[in-house]
């Protein structure tokens, strides 16, 4: 879909899986679901696209 561009940003797609207390701070501690690849528009002006790669894990 992508393959003649170079992609704009690389990073992972996380969500907060625990909140927990340290001192008198909150703090969170994420799970990665995968990985997020950010690509330019296909079209000047147009739209930044985003994908994102899932991990599928077996039970």
């Amino acid at each position: 879909m992508h393959q003649q561009n170079k992609p704009l940003d690389k990073g992972r797609v996380a969500c907060i899986a625990e909140k927990y207390q340290q001192g008198n701070t909150t703090k969170n501690r994420y799970a990665t679901l995968g990985r997020a690849t950010k690509w330019p528009s296909n079209n000047q002006g147009g739209t930044d696209s985003v994908e994102i790669e899932t991990r599928h894990y077996a039970n």
